[in-house]
């Protein structure tokens, strides 16, 4: 029984205290670690946001170009100047047209 109560002061004076000590130390490396991780992660993230925003405005400007060079292709006048000149079409006789109802 004197062995036992010795075993079991050791315990509660050394082991115990130096166990709960490594689990606090532990508890702060993770914290810490854990703390620096995200730290990186939001700073790599904000890069990405960053860079995929520069795409966006090029895209976005690229858009509106081709979106004013679709309205002028699509211009009528456009389309009659180059039917008359290049293609050399003209308007049609009226025994040329059909009426299909």
């Amino acid at each position: 029984m004197a062995g036992q109560k010795s075993n079991n002061s050791i315990w509660q004076q050394h082991v115990r205290p130096w166990l709960l000590g490594l689990a606090i130390w532990l508890l702060i490396v993770g914290c810490a670690v854990l703390f620096v991780w995200t730290r990186i992660e939001v700073t790599r993230l904000e890069y990405r946001i960053s860079q995929l925003s520069s795409t966006k405005r090029q895209l976005e400007q690229t858009h509106k170009k081709l979106a004013l060079e679709k309205a002028s292709l699509e211009d009528p006048g456009r389309i009659e100047r180059i039917a008359r000149q290049k293609l050399n079409m003209q308007d049609p006789r009226p025994q040329q047209i059909v009426d299909i109802r």
